[in-house]
């Protein structure tokens, strides 16, 4: 072999050698994301996620918001999964309803397991229109939140409005997640569904 093409040979291995390197530690090392959400009288509806990944070692990803006006259309690619998705679930009759929930739960409680919260924050007003109601509901959510309490990182505050029907505040989430350590559960998801839909 011409010496030129065995150091050309010998870069395309380096370079192969050096991808699924960094397709690993890519794997390994945890994802940062932040999510914020939230709704007021005055400032409506919002959301605000970004994701870091490498551990931070990459700067953070802006998710959303995605500045699309509420009455525009969603992009044609977007469009067409939707409908590849309904076809798709449309041609699966057979697959029982039972079996896609007994797995997606154990899946999701799975992927639970991986997840680590840095920071928990709730900050909410509720009202539901009657005080009684609005009162017995506060009154239970109070025993949640005080149990709550003991952990580190979570903050919630439940707020009663007595006055009339109202939902608002703001949950804030940091929490991190290995990529490898999700994507084994929804393998294994993805494996049992096509085994039991062929049953």
């Amino acid at each position: 072999m011409p010496e030129g093409f065995e150091i050309a040979l010998d870069v395309v291995q380096v370079l192969i050698g050096l991808v699924i390197l960094a397709l690993a530690i890519a794997l390994v090392l945890p994802v940062r994301f932040r999510c914020v959400a939230g709704a007021g009288r005055d400032t409506g509806p919002f959301f605000r996620a970004t994701v870091a990944p490498l551990n931070g070692l990459i700067p953070e990803i802006k998710l959303a918001p995605i500045d699309r006006p509420e009455d525009q259309e969603p992009p044609a690619w977007v469009q067409d999964a939707a409908a590849r998705a309904q076809d798709h679930v449309a041609g699966n009759t057979d697959m029982r309803r039972s079996v896609l929930l007994r797995e997606g739960w154990r899946c999701i409680v799975r992927i639970l397991r991986h997840i680590h919260f840095d920071l928990l924050r709730l900050d909410a007003t509720v009202g539901l229109g009657d005080p009684a109601t609005t009162g017995e509901f506060y009154g239970k959510s109070m025993a949640v939140t005080q149990s709550l309490r003991v952990i580190p990182n979570v903050a919630i505050l439940i707020r009663p409005d007595f006055d009339g029907p109202v939902i608002e505040g703001e949950i804030e989430a940091d929490l991190r997640v290995r990529p490898i350590s999700v994507l084994i559960p929804l393998i294994r998801f993805g494996i049992v569904l096509q085994w039991k839909g062929r049953k």
